[in-house]
């Protein structure tokens, strides 16, 4: 996926000193809920972002067009009540429902430079918790929220199998993008390029 900035992103981009942060949006059925991996809150996209912090840890964030079930796990500390608040609770009042993310450059300064740039799309899955005692040092804790990739529930159930038009009629009647997909493999086309033709013509 191609990611366009504007003039004053590709200043912040190219300079000396900058910093990117992430910025989620998480639909609620209570409501979106705004949160930036920055240490203060950011005004971005019309919103404000709550600034958490370490206490919202963002996996690696894809941008493959193949159709892997790719997902992310957002990690939210448990020591903050009010991320607590939110995710410890029925899982139907979050679960399939979207999260953006977005990436914010930062100047010299500290202070949003340019538009956000919008890197993933996906919904939420049901959370769990991580807990980690070590032997010398105080027990912590974690929430994973678990991310998946939008458009990708069709594939998932795809994976592993054939795909053929027969499949997909049985599945999705009248969705013709298989239609011709057995014919291309088996009977690639040839694609005759000018120099061919002159070379062929004499």
């Amino acid at each position: 996926m191609s990611v366009s900035l504007d003039a004053t992103a590709t200043t912040a981009a190219t300079s000396s000193a900058r910093g990117i942060q992430f910025l989620i949006d998480l639909e609620f059925a209570s409501g979106t809920l705004y949160f930036t991996t920055n240490a203060g809150d950011v005004t971005a996209n019309g919103h404000t972002y709550l600034g958490k912090g370490d206490m919202i840890d963002v996996a690696a964030v894809g941008e493959s067009e193949n159709t892997a079930d790719e997902k992310i796990n957002l990690s939210l500390t448990i020591v903050n009540s009010a991320i607590l608040a939110v995710t410890l609770v029925d899982a139907s009042t979050y679960r399939g429902k979207v999260v953006r993310i977005y990436a914010q450059f930062f100047d010299a300064t500290f202070q949003p430079a340019g538009a956000p740039i919008y890197l993933w799309r996906g919904y939420m899955d049901t959370v769990s918790t991580e807990r980690q005692t070590p032997k010398d040092g105080p027990a912590s804790g974690k929430i994973i929220l678990p991310c998946r990739k939008a458009g990708m529930a069709r594939s998932r159930r795809s994976q592993g199998l054939r795909l053929s038009d027969s499949q997909q009629q049985q599945e999705y009647a009248g969705d013709k993008f298989y239609e011709y997909l057995s014919r291309l493999i088996d009977q690639p086309t040839q694609i005759v390029t000018k120099a061919l033709q002159q070379s062929l013509l004499g």
